[in-house]
């Protein structure tokens, strides 16, 4: 069974067209601080918006001058999907 079939589909912003007609009733964007990620006009499910820099530690994101994702994070993206 593929991701998609159990309802769960990871992807980059410019390829969520292709999923238009599969029924998506949910999604989490993440985009880089200052960026605003945008969403199709034909998505009318919830939505949850993170803003962290592409980075792989706290000490990473201190020296490029970005925010690295946290615990909260996590569990508000696991709230937002147990919802789904």
């Amino acid at each position: 069974m593929s991701a998609i079939d159990k309802g769960l589909v990871i992807c980059g912003e410019h390829e969520i067209g292709a999923y238009r007609d599969f029924g998506i009733t949910h999604v989490i964007s993440v985009s880089n601080l200052g960026i605003t990620a945008s969403i199709p006009d034909w998505f009318e499910g919830d939505r949850m918006t993170f803003q962290f820099g592409d980075v792989i530690s706290v000490s990473d994101a201190a020296s490029l001058g970005t925010r690295a994702p946290d615990a909260d994070d996590i569990r508000q993206a696991i709230d937002f999907f147990s919802r789904a």
